[in-house]
């Protein structure tokens, strides 16, 4: 019973999950929505394996209030897992924007080593190779610029001396 239970449960979590993902846009409501179904799979389980053990009605209640506390438990450490998960993920999403609006100083700093740490990391490394790039265009901007005035200014002097040359002649 529980193999057949066990491999019902996780093509139905699956399922569900896969539907969702498709369907919610928000993170936090599909994590939220993974532990409640995985909570509900084992309300589900733990109910038809108790009705198949024929227990009494105290302890089928006792039992219910004991499920339920743990769903509780569950959503509210679902909710502050996923707080905290959305709370880095805005972070980043903010310092993207700014980067995007030109704010090539934006960094975020690496708040761990996990896959978010490690894409804060990527993030800082990509802005600080961009605002590289933007400073070596800079310069070489300025230096065409120089180049351009010093270029025209060594040619207008020969030219001046001409004309003047050329008009006294006249």
């Amino acid at each position: 019973f529980l193999t057949a239970s066990s491999v019902l449960s996780l093509v139905f979590g699956a399922l569900v999950i896969r539907w969702a993902g498709a369907r919610i846009r928000s993170v936090r409501l599909r994590l939220a929505l993974a532990y409640g179904i995985g909570h509900l799979v084992a309300v589900v389980n733990v109910l038809t394996t108790s009705a198949l053990m024929f227990l009494n009605t105290h302890d089928l209640t006792l039992l219910l209030l004991l499920l339920g506390f743990s769903a509780v438990i569950s959503l509210a450490f679902a909710y502050a897992v996923v707080g905290a998960l959305t709370a880095q993920l805005g972070v980043l999403s903010r310092a993207a924007m700014r980067l995007a609006g030109g704010d090539l100083s934006v960094r975020v700093g690496v708040h761990g080593s996990d896959e978010i740490g490690r894409l804060a990391a990527a993030f800082d490394d990509m802005a600080e190779q961009l605002q590289g790039s933007f400073d070596r265009e800079r310069a070489l901007e300025a230096g065409r610029r120089e180049l351009i005035s010093a270029v025209s200014h060594d040619l207008r002097t020969p030219l001046a001396t001409t004309r003047a040359m050329v008009e006294a002649l006249a």
